[in-house]
């Protein structure tokens, strides 16, 4: 692959872990606010617990390492983000002032004085410019302003507190219109610091109408470039005060050396200066901005760093700790080719720089000629080409080990958090009060429901009252409702058939069809006496198995309700009975279909064509021979009907005696059965007695406590926090 591929094939291999990095920050932003509920929690549990040991423990349980962490991780994740979002890659260029920073810049990119100033006359440099190469383009430049907020909070006030300046305004709009306070402590870096809040408020007339702008960035052509970077013309005669309100430019140009791929050079403002905020820019700038950094140093009277150098390079170091700065920063010495150069000076400097490891490489060049530089920057090309991926694992597993750590350090305090509330809701003074109103209970609910299911069977053999009404009530209705045809209808019919018959197989048809939809009503009838049987059940269990305590409802809901409240196990290693019981009382229905139906079909034979038993006309038919034949036939159909069903009045009561002793078999008789049910109500005695109400309190509060842990614990699970293996 050519060069500008292989960093197109760099960028790719990052992009994907981008969306994995935004997933992992948003929840940790999720887990901030869980725990913060958690701990609302636990004050109002200190506050209602009157346990002394437990309010201890709560105390013990300390989320503050947990919640400085994921403040500690958070803006490294927004700077991975950053880095693993660019669509190119990007090269530092720091210094401080008078070093030739800019004019290695002018080398490199084949841009003047006039877009990258370089004047020895003082600071020039005024604002951070991204120098972005691509291929057969005009050089243009893009500019983004602070908004008047921006300006004001991040440039204006930071002088004030440095200064000790007051009173502070409230605004950039204010500090524009008020004189500036005088300036007490006259020292020589305070009134230079002072001169440049003095350039911000006697210039804004100058600047301001950059607020105004439409466009953010504003674009401008190559000859107006200086002007918004620059605190002076190129001759030394003009001050520029554009740059006052530029938080940054953004320059596109071709650069002389072809297949450079999609590559951005930063030059930051020099370093040395009094404008407070420089510094700053600088550390942002290396810490989320670039992926290798070239340092440029000037020696001149010496061999050693000076101590400038040092600040600007552990300002450097201190922009990105996750990953030693010594991976991807590279030194360039700037040699002067005179007889009084600095040749020396420069050899000695890169001997003892090397010897202590600060940088990836050390080079001696002249930065103004365009084929050292050049050279530099295939070298740091080349150094990223073959381990920028390996940095970038580096510095994403560094925020990954300090996420497993949060990870780590909440799973400990959630496991002491889990079983805080045992004691006061598992309190052994209680177990003889609960096992004296259990027994009670027991005795109780067992015998009731004994006495029910002896009624059910004294009653086995009688007609079941709702079934009958039902029964007796449709019978009557299909007497009445025949839904016979008039003889005007046979007529007609038989016109169009051209037949009595067929006219006659189609009414037999419809009249059997029309006879057995009344027979569907009786799954009211059904269904009203078995849940009059499950009723009963219910109040038994409300009244003597105490369980109202448990749920509002009545009758089959109640049942519902008090199922789905059994724990899924209440034995260790048991199949849980009751539940099972339960479960298998509300599934149980009589319905017509499955009850009844098939004994209806097989005595509407008569109303069925060409079966034995059906009536058949004389060979002279005629309307009334028809309907005589129809009503005849209805009428044998519904008293074979009514004999079927009356043979069938006791089956529901039956039904209802076998599924209640069933159901009593599985909540009383199995072995473990005394065991599950002492289980059950012991976890809702505060429910179900008043000598528990202080537990059934407490229960509730430990209730909610385990499901916030829970919550806390489901977006605390590893798989939420990995966005590396």
């Amino acid at each position: 692959m050519s060069r500008s591929e292989r960093i197109e094939h760099i960028i790719q291999q990052r992009k994907p872990l981008v969306e994995k990095i935004t997933n992992v920050t948003n929840n940790l932003y999720t887990l901030t606010s869980r725990i913060k509920t958690l701990e609302t929690f636990k004050e109002k549990l200190a506050k209602e617990i009157e346990d002394s040991a437990i309010r201890q423990n709560l105390s013990y349980i300390d989320f503050t390492d947990t919640k400085e962490q994921i403040n500690a991780i958070l803006p490294n994740l927004s700077k991975l983000k950053t880095r693993f979002d660019r669509a190119t890659l990007n090269i530092g260029v720091v210094g401080m002032a008078r070093q030739g920073k800019s004019r290695f810049l002018q080398s490199l990119t084949g841009l003047s004085t006039e877009e990258i100033p370089d004047s020895n006359m003082g600071f020039c440099t005024g604002v951070q410019s991204a120098i972005c190469h691509k291929e057969n383009i005009t050089t243009s430049g893009l500019v983004w302003f602070y908004s008047p907020q921006e300006l004001f909070n991040e440039v204006i006030l930071p002088y004030y507190d440095t200064l000790n300046l007051a009173p502070k305004p409230d605004n950039i709009y204010e500090f524009a219109q008020s004189i500036l306070p005088e300036l007490l402590d006259k020292s020589e870096v305070n009134k230079a610091t002072y001169q440049h809040l003095k350039d911000y408020h006697d210039h804004f007339e100058d600047y301001q109408k950059w607020f105004q702008i439409n466009s953010n960035p504003y674009g401008i052509d190559k000859e107006k470039i200086r002007e918004f970077v620059s605190q002076i013309s190129s001759d030394g005669k003009v001050k520029y005060y554009n740059y006052l309100p530029v938080k940054k430019v953004e320059i596109i140009c071709s650069f002389p050396k072809s297949d450079l791929g999609k590559i951005v050079l930063i030059d930051t403002p020099g370093i040395g200066d009094t404008k407070l905020n420089d510094p700053d820019i600088m550390v942002k700038t290396v810490g989320e901005d670039i992926d290798a950094v070239i340092f440029i140093k000037k020696p001149v009277d010496n061999s050693q760093l000076e101590k400038n150098d040092l600040l600007l390079y552990g300002t450097a170091k201190s922009a990105l700790k996750e990953l030693s700065i010594e991976l991807w920063s590279f030194m360039v010495l700037n040699k002067i080719d005179h007889e009084h150069g600095n040749s020396k000076q420069c050899e000695a400097l890169k001997i003892e720089i090397d010897r202590k490891n600060m940088f990836q490489k050390s080079l001696v060049i002249n930065c103004t000629k365009t084929e050292e530089v050049n050279l530099v920057l295939e070298e740091v090309l080349n150094y990223l080409d073959n381990n920028i991926i390996k940095l970038d694992f580096m510095y994403a597993q560094s925020c990954q080990n300090e996420i497993d750590k949060i990870h780590q350090s909440l799973n400990r305090e959630l496991d002491k958090a889990k079983n805080i509330l045992n004691k006061v809701v598992h309190d052994s003074a209680d177990i003889g009060k609960f096992n004296k109103n259990f027994s009670l209970l027991w005795t109780n609910l067992t015998s009731t429901l004994e006495k029910l299911l002896k009624q059910l069977n004294e009653n086995r053999d009688k007609e079941a009252v709702e079934f009958t009404k039902e029964v007796q009530r449709t019978i009557e209705l299909a007497r009445q409702d025949k839904g016979l045809p008039s003889l005007e209808d046979i007529e007609e019919k038989a016109n169009e058939f051209k037949s009595y018959n067929s006219a006659y197989d189609l009414y037999l048809n419809q009249t059997r069809a029309y006879l057995s939809r009344h027979f569907l009503s009786l799954d009211k009838g059904l269904k009203l006496y078995l849940d009059e049987v499950k009723n009963q059940v219910a109040e038994v269990l409300i009244n003597q198995g105490r369980l109202k305590g448990l749920s509002d409802k009545k009758g089959i809901e109640f049942i519902q309700e008090i199922m789905e409240k059994i724990p899924d196990e209440l034995l260790p290693n048991e199949e849980n009975q009751i539940k099972f019981g339960f479960q298998m009382l509300l599934d149980f229905e009589l319905s017509y279909r499955g009850f009844v139906q098939h004994r209806i079909r097989e005595n509407l034979d008569i109303l069925t064509p060409d079966q034995p038993n059906t009536l058949k006309l004389s060979k002279t038919s005629n309307p009334e021979q028809v309907l005589k034949c129809l009503t005849t036939a209805h009428a044998e159909a519904v008293y074979k009907c009514e004999e079927a069903l009356e043979s069938l009045l006791c089956e529901p009561s039956q039904a209802a005696f076998a599924i209640v002793e069933e159901f009593l078999d599985r909540i009383l008789r199995v072995q473990n059965a005394r065991d599950e049910w002492s289980t059950f109500l012991y976890i809702y005695r505060g429910d179900i007695w008043e000598d528990f109400q202080k537990i059934k309190n407490y229960s509730k509060l430990q209730q909610e406590w385990l499901n916030m842990i829970e919550e806390l614990s489901k977006v605390n699970q590893s798989d939420n926090l990995k966005f590396i293996q």
